[in-house]
């Protein structure tokens, strides 16, 4: 393998682990937030249907 030919596959890889580590993230944040809210609504919640 050239010198060229390994810089450009080691900057591939940086790329795609940047890429999926933001991925990563975002994802585990999303469930956090949607965790979040759901416990946030059922708080809000009262028996006549009606905001608290």
């Amino acid at each position: 393998m050239s010198d060229h030919a390994t810089y450009v596959a080691i900057a591939y890889a940086i790329a795609f682990l940047t890429i999926g580590g933001v991925a990563a993230r975002i994802l585990l944040d999303y469930r956090r937030l949607k965790a979040d809210l759901a416990r946030f609504g059922a708080k809000g919640q009262r028996e006549d249907g009606g905001a608290a």
